[in-house]
C-alpha cells in the first residue's frame, strides 16, 4: 500500500541537497540553501506513498508520541502536513552509483531512502534482531539534524517506518547552522573549515 507505480514524473531537483523540490520552495527560482535554479529532470521513478501516513503522522505528533524540537520545528511540520505534500521519489532512474531496487533492476534506491534505512540497519534490523531489539524498539530514539532536513527526518522517515510496523523514534531534535558571511556552511557550497585547522588553532576541546 505504501509503494505507488512509477507513471509519475519528477522535474525539479537540486544536486547540492540531493532532494526534488516543489516550485512554492524555491526563493526567486533557486534552491534556499544552494542559491542555485535546480535542475529540470524527466525521468520515471517508484513513489512512496506519504498521503496514506500523513494523518497518523500528525496525531502523532500531536499527541506527544513523537516528540519535536524546538517548538518551532514542530509547527513547521504541522504547517508542511496540512499543505498535503505529494507522495515522494523512493527510486532514481537516471543515477548509476545508487543500490539497485530488488524488484526492478533499471532503478536505485534514492539516496535519501538509503540514508534514512540506515538508522535501522546499522543496529541490526534484518540482521540481528537481538540487538535492534535493544538499540531501537526498548530504547529511547533521538534523532539529532540540521533543520533543512527536515522534512526527511520528521515526515518522510516516519512515514516509511510506519508503513514497515516499526516504531518511530521518540524524540527529533533540529537544530541550526554553522554560518560564514550568513550562509551555511556546507561541502556542497565550498564554504567549509577544516577541522584539523581549528584543531590546531584552538585544540581539540575547543574544537
Amino acid at each position: 500500500q505504501a509503494l505507488v507505480d512509477n507513471s509519475r514524473l519528477a522535474e525539479l531537483y537540486c544536486t547540492g541537497c540531493e532532494t526534488f523540490l516543489t516550485e512554492k520552495e524555491l526563493i526567486d527560482g533557486q534552491c534556499p540553501y544552494h542559491t542555485r535554479p535546480p535542475e529540470r529532470l524527466r525521468e520515471k521513478n517508484y513513489f512512496f506513498r506519504l498521503t496514506a501516513f500523513a494523518k497518523r503522522i500528525k496525531q502523532q505528533i500531536e499527541s506527544g508520541e513523537l516528540v519535536i524540537l524546538p517548538e518551532e520545528r514542530r509547527n513547521e511540520v504541522l504547517g508542511l502536513i496540512d499543505q498535503e505534500l505529494p507522495d515522494f521519489s523512493l527510486s532514481r532512474e537516471r543515477v548509476k552509483w545508487g543500490i539497485p531496487l530488488s524488484f526492478d533492476k533499471s532503478q536505485v534506491a534514492y539516496v535519501w531512502v538509503d540514508a534514512l534505512s540506515n538508522y535501522i540497519s546499522g543496529i541490526g534490523y534484518g540482521d540481528d534482531q537481538a540487538s535492534f531489539t535493544k538499540w531501537w524498539d526498548e530504547a529511547e530514539v533521538v534523532h539529532l539534524m540540521a533543520k533543512d532536513i527536515l522534512k526527511f527526518h520528521c515526515f518522510y522517515w516516519p512515514a516509511m517506518l510506519m508503513a514497515a510496523g516499526i516504531k518511530l523514534p521518540n524524540v527529533m531534535f533540529l537544530h541550526g547552522f554553522f554560518t560564514v558571511d550568513g550562509e551555511k556552511m556546507s561541502k556542497s557550497l565550498g564554504n567549509m573549515i577544516d577541522p584539523n585547522d581549528m584543531v590546531a588553532k584552538f585544540g581539540p576541546d575547543g574544537t
